[in-house]
């Protein structure tokens, strides 16, 4: 299989753990109800506490997904984008429940979110992820409180710790004007880019941000 020879290529991970994710991948394929630990178990010959144990254990996703956007074509991309997906969660005991906004209704919902990171390849235009990271709740909502993280500080540690799986080709960041702040771009700059790139006229740092124009909502006449 195509992700089997990916799996096999990674030398960072030994055998055991890359026979656990040859079966998960393949029991993610082939599972017709929603995915979690219960639902593998049932559609596989591990047991759920196998699945609980291996999930446990670091890995880096990163380097899977770039060997995985290779194979696919995409060598050498000149630019990542980073942006929130929220994903709708209902419950009190999931973890990172928080209220977080919602690009589909255009408000603050309660639910969970992801920072996602993918490459964008310009000739052919597709946008394939390479990390995504779960946002953790409570962060502090103001740079003011000192005793927390902003969201903002999350963001950018998710960038950097990034950084190391780009392709030597990524010039550019495409981002939203949420993340145009100035800490954000200082750290980017500095731990990004080498001090030869950032003297360099072929390389540069862009935040394109964008806001889609409101319509006016019509109102029902009684």
């Amino acid at each position: 299989m195509f992700i089997n020879q990916i799996l096999d290529g990674l030398h960072f991970i030994n055998k055991p753990q890359r026979l656990f994710f040859q079966s998960l991948f393949q029991t993610m394929l082939i599972c017709q109800s929603a995915i979690n630990f219960l639902a593998l178990a049932r559609h596989s010959n591990l047991n759920e506490r196998t699945f609980r144990r291996n999930f446990r254990k670091p890995f880096c996703f990163a380097s899977l997904n770039r060997n995985i956007s290779e194979h696919c074509g995409v060598l050498s991309p000149e630019a990542v984008a980073q942006d929130a997906s929220f994903i709708k969660k209902s419950g009190n005991h999931t973890f990172g429940l928080d209220k977080f906004w919602n690009g589909s209704h255009s408000r603050v919902e309660k639910g969970l979110e992801l920072s996602i990171i993918s490459l964008i390849d310009q000739p052919n235009q597709p946008s394939l992820a390479l990390s995504a990271a779960q946002t953790p709740p409570n962060l502090a909502a103001a740079e003011t409180d000192k005793s927390r993280p902003t969201r903002i500080d999350f963001y950018l540690q998710h960038f950097l710790k990034t950084v190391p799986h780009f392709p030597k080709a990524v010039k550019y960041l495409l981002a939203d004007g949420f993340y145009a702040k100035l800490k954000f771009a200082r750290r980017c700059w500095s731990e990004w880019l080498s001090p030869d790139q950032q003297t360099s006229h072929g390389c540069q740092f862009a935040i394109s941000f964008w806001r889609h124009p409101k319509t006016a909502r019509s109102q029902t006449k009684v």
